[in-house]
């Protein structure tokens, strides 16, 4: 006889309806005092806010382990309960310095100004300077973000330049998430399974904390993969064009949201096949975004310009430029870089070039080895663009949470909690130095998840075998 692995993977349910009060209730309290140590740049605070932050990952881990002891009638009341209280009690913290930008460049495209032609350092602008403004991170830089962001931004501010209602906003969408997810999980252990990303401490402090707008991404991308879902089910036959449409368009709203669900294109086309015709209009939409700002070379040359010098905490590149290989590795390694990336117009001077090289050889390959499941495809995608890419701030690894918590990819979430290590680079500690990610904080971001999915593997496929 053959048993199936329990949900939730290796954190099985095995506590009592006391312990499972007393763990959530710490986390809660553990979020909370969180809130006082938001402002990263004070002394003291960085190493505060990793050490509570670790505290509330592993009462968050605890709380998900005793969920299962919760009876299914009150597991609605009692998921909404912890998703909402949580983000209310992180929410007074002092949102990031990107909260900065956001309402900056939303108030001069009210006076009329194209933030991707004008850094908010221009002496044009001087007239328009307030407090907020010196709170600017990178201020010589125009626009970053993609223009349905920007457009967002403007819309805001319109009503409120309050960090707090931008962060509410914020709130709700990542709130909306949750409901979607509730959709595409089923059976009595869904609630169990999207409270892991409900309650990770990483989303909560991101979007009710920080206050970073990834949370309207993962909206429209969430609502994409549940098109798709809807579109192609798993026992019928062609897709639905209508479920269909509404993926491509909401695939498309990502994409002109944050760059990054681009990636999931692939995975659509397997998704959709024959009807993924329908995709043009993903990026159509992006697209027509950038009219009012000047179209696509205008709003491209900005952002290109930053991703192709920006870095911080990599989880690949740092591995290759140990000093332990040899030299021979190291000279082959240049030599396919600069002969093989002319090719396909990068300068491979630049080594986010070399990144965005690599990301699309896996992807293909990716999209090869998965071609006949689509789900796997997009999540092993996602994973990919993390992993590869040259900067991975924290918030960065909520972009895969919904997609691991539907395909219940948990390994994912212990992630989440250990990337906070990466934020004690800023001062300077006895392993590391300011801004200077050290081999030994590397392993400390890598290795949880890291032995979490391995041992998460390695259970699935014992109880497999029984």
């Amino acid at each position: 006889m053959s048993a199936r692995p329990r949900p939730g993977g290796f954190f099985a349910p095995a506590w009592s309806t006391g312990f499972f009060w007393t763990a959530l209730s710490l986390e809660l309290f553990l979020i909370a005092l969180l809130s006082r140590y938001g402002e990263l740049s004070v002394h003291g605070h960085a190493l505060r806010f990793v050490a509570i932050y670790s505290g509330a990952g592993a009462a968050y881990l605890l709380a998900i382990r005793g969920f299962g002891v919760i009876g299914k009638k009150h597991r609605p009341r009692i998921f909404w309960l912890g998703a909402i209280a949580l983000r209310l009690a992180v929410f007074p913290m002092a949102a990031g310095d990107d909260m900065a930008r956001y309402i900056w460049e939303g108030e001069v495209q009210l006076h009329g100004v194209n933030p991707y032609l004008n850094s908010p350092d221009a002496e044009s602008l001087s007239s328009l300077r307030n407090e907020n403004w010196r709170k600017i991170n990178h201020a010589e830089w125009p626009a970053i973000y993609p223009p349905a962001a920007e457009l967002l931004f403007a819309q805001m501010t319109r009503i409120s330049s309050s960090p707090y209602f931008f962060k509410a906003v914020f709130v709700v969408a990542d709130l909306l998430v949750c409901v979607l997810l509730l959709r595409l999980n089923t059976g009595p252990g869904r609630y169990r399974s999207v409270a892991w990303f409900a309650w990770n401490p990483l989303v909560v402090c991101a979007f009710a904390g920080a206050g970073h707008f990834d949370s309207l991404m993962l909206l429209a991308m969430t609502a994409a993969i549940f098109a798709l879902h809807r579109a192609k089910p798993l026992q019928t036959g062609e897709p639905a064009w209508s479920w269909a449409i509404v993926a491509a368009v909401s695939l498309g709203l990502a994409i002109a949201i944050k760059a990054v669900p681009v990636f999931l294109l692939p995975a659509g086309v397997l998704a959709l096949r024959g009807r993924s015709i329908v995709l043009v209009v993903s990026l159509a939409i992006p697209w027509l975004f950038t009219l009012p700002f000047g179209g696509w070379f205008v709003v491209n040359k900005s952002l290109a310009e930053f991703a192709r010098v920006t870095r911080f905490n990599d989880s690949i590149w740092w591995f290759f430029e140990l000093g332990a290989w040899p030299p021979s590795v190291k000279q082959t390694v240049n030599w396919c870089w600069f002969h093989g990336l002319p090719f396909a117009g990068l300068n491979p001077y630049y080594e986010n070039s070399r990144a965005n090289f690599l990301l699309a050889l896996v992807v293909a390959g990716i999209v090869v080895v998965f071609r006949k499941d689509w789900r796997r495809a997009a999540l092993w995608t996602l994973g990919a663009a993390l992993l590869i890419s040259p900067v991975l701030h924290p918030w960065y690894v909520t972009w895969i949470l919904p997609l691991a918590c539907w395909r219940r990819q948990f390994a994912w979430s212990v992630f989440a909690l250990s990337v906070a290590f990466c934020l004690l680079v800023w001062e300077a500690g006895p392993f590391w130095g300011e801004w200077r990610m050290t081999p030994l904080l590397h392993l400390l971001v890598l290795a949880p998840p890291l032995l979490a999915w391995l041992f998460s593997f390695r259970l699935q496929e014992k109880t497999a075998n029984v």
